[in-house]
């Protein structure tokens, strides 16, 4: 690896430096490109300028006009001039013809240099691709190293977990033997556990019928207290009221009565209870205590009903007397009131007597009164009237007026606006005009001026044009000069030429040391397979030990498959166990559904309930409304009456009542009286309605608690029971997946152990084959390398000696 990163080194070292030396030949390349391109500039120049006075002196028409008489009178005198004519015209085609073959000469240099520019573009090119290569080449050797201090640390792994998994199956082993053990003991336990719960369910069967007795018994014994407790309780109530006195006689009779009934239908257990309760009571209600015991034995459970029986005879017979008694008081009171009614009845109809013939004498004064008044008032009618017309016709009419002044307001407004548009259209086209004459005469100005500039310019040209025809041979003496410095430059390009060559012998030179370097790269290249040669030797002795480490792996995976098998039998136990969970778990779901269907109805008639309850209490509040307009109502008639009566009060003082309106009056006094006893039996029944739904209101808020209060216990209890349940499946499920788990982990760790080392063997023999192919595409792409810069040497050598011979040939023009 070492020897390969040097010789990398000194192939980047050696393309550094070739890079180098191209880049140096190309800036001498374009400096004499640069050089060619002036050259060819200035004489393009130079002839253009002649070509551009040779044409000026052509086409001048005033020198052709006044020279007109001398081209006839020419061939009689001057023949020098046409013989000097004749030469020039001749040199000229021969400088035409030389640049012809100079243009030529450029357009093939240029083309080369393309050529060149692209060859060295692709010699670049293919450069960075080998350096690319090579720093690929490095990158896989160290992934190489890399791999195979893996595969080292992994096999030592390898054997490392081996032997932990041989320590925890010896661990599982001694597991296994204790959990059977532990299972023994526990069954055994289980039979003994068994035979107890059912001695013990018998026992819970039999007390459970003693007590299902003693309940019955303890039921009928309540029932009996109970209804004594209101009987004692009835006839306490009676006695403070009024009614029956539990005096001396009475109680002992009660007693008596009491306790014979008692003592033939108790028994000995209940009579003792009983007597004293009963005894307790009575003495509550008398003030005396009770003498008699009761003592004699139950005769059965029908005796409860007996008694029950005779006792309601006897709450019946008692309230019976008691309402008699009551509804004999309260006719003597009704009698007493009626009579006190009735002398009331007299004295008012006698006052009511006095006062009517009192109230007939004033109405007849009041009547004549009232005649006068609304003559009176129908007179100031009539004249109020008359005047309210003539206001009503003054202002239809001042109406009129305002709505035609308003449309013609409009109609003005209309007429200004348009005139107003009008206006602001007239002065932008105003705007507009005035924009286009100034526009006109601005450019009727500058074309007069481009005019008088252009025939000032015109006559300028035509006297530069008649100087430059003498400046035309002074000019031609002046090229024919510069051609021979031209030559004289050529020299110097074919010394440069001299130059390069020594510079090529010197590129052969260094050339030569790189054939020299490749060969030591060959050589180590040899030196690079004797080490892979080695590798692949070692990689046979790890194979072989592989294969010793599988051998161990197989007799592992029979020992894990007998385990596996332990296991599943476990597992099916477990599963049956499993099995019968779910079963039990299936029945408590339907029991919690029919639970949940019981819910469901009752949560229903819970909002039945409290639809009924928010339609009670939309009801309370619209009577509740009801009640206040309607004692609203009251209050305001009422005052009525109180302003009504002392109203009559003043009139009987002042005399000034008529007898109609009292007659009225008093009518709708006796109305207002009706109804306001009307109103009040309504309220009472609207208070009566009240109170009940109120009562029922509170019953069923009770019920609804109620309701709420076992549905949340039984919710409570179902939680528990599925949190239990699911708890167990869990533990159960955990179990078997770690179970599954380890026999899978074990599995996979040998398949993995097994094709993570073959995919590794692979992969290390994949990447030996690559090396050495692209070792040897490195030799060949070397190899070309070499011969491209050969021969992009000798073209470049080539051009330097085309573009000397071109210099030296402009030297002689």
């Amino acid at each position: 690896c070492a020897q390969l990163r040097r010789e990398l080194l000194k192939q980047k070292n050696l393309n550094w430096c070739l890079s180098l030396k191209v880049r140096s030949i190309h800036m001498k390349l374009n400096s004499l490109y640069a050089k060619k391109d002036q050259l060819e500039r200035s004489v393009q120049n130079r002839m253009k300028e002649i070509e551009l006075q040779m044409l000026a002196g052509g086409s001048n028409p005033g020198a052709s006009a006044d020279q007109a008489p001398a081209e006839k009178e020419g061939p009689r005198g001057d023949p020098t001039n046409e013989d000097a004519l004749n030469e020039e015209k001749k040199k000229v085609e021969e400088l035409k013809r030389m640049l012809v073959k100079h243009e030529r000469s450029i357009q093939i240099s240029e083309v080369e240099k393309v050529k060149s520019e692209l060859e060295l573009k692709s010699c670049k090119d293919k450069l960075n691709e080998e350096i690319e290569k090579n720093e690929n080449l490095y990158k896989k050797v160290k992934t190489y190293e890399a791999n195979l201090e893996r595969v080292k640390k992994e096999g030592e792994k390898y054997l490392d977990e081996l032997d932990e998994v041989r320590v925890e199956l010896q661990k599982y082993r001694c597991a296994n033997s204790q959990v059977e053990e532990r299972n023994k003991l526990l069954q055994e336990e289980k039979v003994k556990l068994a035979q107890a719960n059912n001695e013990l369910k018998i026992r819970l069967q039999r007390v459970q019928t003693c007590l299902t007795d003693s309940r019955h018994r303890e039921r009928a014994f309540i029932s009996c207290s109970r209804k004594i407790m209101s009987v004692v309780a009835f006839l306490r109530e009676s006695g403070k009221g009024g009614g029956f006195a539990l005096g001396g006689k009475y109680g002992g009779a009660m007693r008596d009565t009491l306790g014979d009934k008692v003592d033939e239908l108790l028994g000995d257990r209940m009579g003792d209870t009983l007597g004293y309760t009963l005894g307790v009571t009575v003495d509550d209600a008398q003030g005396a205590p009770l003498d008699n015991a009761l003592t004699p034995p139950l005769r059965g459970d029908t005796t409860f009903a007996q008694t029950e029986l005779q006792l309601d005879a006897i709450w019946v017979s008692i309230r019976a007397l008691v309402g008699v008694k009551r509804e004999f008081e309260g006719q003597k009171d009704e009698l007493e009131r009626v009579r006190a009614e009735a002398h009331a009845a007299k004295r008012e109809l006698e006052r009511k007597q006095r006062s009517y013939e009192e109230v007939k004498q004033q109405i007849g004064q009041l009547q004549t009164k009232q005649q006068r008044n609304e003559e009176e008032i129908t007179t100031v009618k009539e004249k109020d009237e008359r005047i309210i017309m003539q206001l009503r016709q003054t202002i239809q009419e001042e109406e009129k007026l305002t709505n035609e002044y308003k449309h013609r307001n409009e109609y003005n407004l209309m007429r200004i606006r348009r005139l107003k548009r009008r206006e602001s259209k007239m002065v932008h086209e105003i705007n507009q005009l005035r924009r286009y004459v100034q526009e006109n005469k601005s450019n009727l100005e500058r074309v007069n001026d481009m005019s008088n500039n252009k025939i000032k310019h015109i006559k300028e040209r035509n006297k530069e044009l008649i100087t430059n025809l003498d400046d035309v041979h002074i000019e031609l003496q002046r090229c024919v000069g510069q051609v021979n410095t031209v030559s004289k430059n050529m020299k110097v390009v074919e010394r440069e030429k001299q130059k390069l060559t020594q510079e090529k012998h010197v590129l052969k030179s260094q050339n030569g040391e790189l054939a020299k370097e490749l060969q030591i790269y060959r050589k180590k290249n040899q030196v690079m397979k004797m080490k892979v040669y080695t590798l692949n030797s070692r990689i046979g002795k790890m194979k072989e030990k592989i294969k010793s480490t599988n051998m161990r792996l197989s007799k592992i995976v029979k020992h894990h498959t007998k385990c596996n098998g332990n296991y599943k039998e476990e597992l099916c136990r477990k599963n049956e166990h499993l099995e019968e969970l779910q079963r039990k778990q299936k029945e408590l779901q339907e029991e919690l559904k029919e639970k949940e269907k019981t819910i469901l109805r009752n949560d229903e008639c819970l909002h039945k309930l409290k639809e009924e309850i928010k339609i009670y209490e939309h009801e309370k509040d619209i009577l509740s409304e009801e009640i206040k307009k309607k004692n609203l109502l009251i209050t305001s008639k009422e005052e009525k009456i109180d302003m009504l009566s002392n109203i009559e009060s003043d009139l009987l003082k002042e005399g000034k009542v008529n007898q109609l309106k009292l007659i009225e009056r008093n009518k709708e006094i006796k109305n207002n009286l009706v109804q306001m006893k009307k109103i009040k039996v309504e309220n009472v029944k609207l208070n009566c309605l009240i109170d009940k739904i109120k009562k029922d209101l509170i019953s069923s808020e009770l019920r609804c608690k109620m309701a709420y209060r076992d549905l949340e216990k039984f919710r409570k209890e179902k939680k528990k029971i599925i949190s239990n349940l699911q708890n167990d499946l869990e533990e159960k499920e955990k179990c078997l997946q770690i179970t599954d788990q380890r026999v899978e982990l074990l599995r996979r760790e040998r398949d993995d152990g097994q094709s993570s080392i073959q995919h590794e063997l692979k992969l290390l023999h994949n990447q030996v084959v690559e090396l050495t192919t692209e070792k040897e595409r490195y030799r060949g792409k070397v190899q070309q390398l070499n011969d491209e810069l050969q021969q992009s040497q000798q073209k470049l050598k080539e051009e330097i000696g085309s573009n000397k011979e071109s210099k030296k040939k402009r030297k002689s023009f």
